[in-house]
């Protein structure tokens, strides 16, 4: 694989996980609201869903980190 496909392919994943990560953090503040809010009647259930989602943005962080430092490596320091 060339240099450049290759540094393509790595801007690609790491636009992908970004978009993941804010769609994830966005649905886990929404159900940590609704968890937190006193007249929803299955807060459990809001909670662990906000959990779930909350796993997930951090798999998606973790992800960043690993794409932005293979990122740097391929391009010479340039992320």
């Amino acid at each position: 694989m060339s240099a450049p496909v290759d540094v393509q392919r790595l801007r690609d994943a790491l636009a992908w996980h970004l978009r993941l990560e804010r769609g994830a953090s966005r649905r886990a503040r929404y159900f940590e609201r609704r968890a937190n809010n006193p007249r929803n009647p299955n807060r459990a259930a809001s909670a662990r869903v906000a959990a779930g989602y909350q796993g997930d943005a951090a798999k998606d962080r973790r992800r960043i980190a690993e794409l932005r430092a293979e990122l740097a490596s391929v391009n010479g320091g340039a992320a």
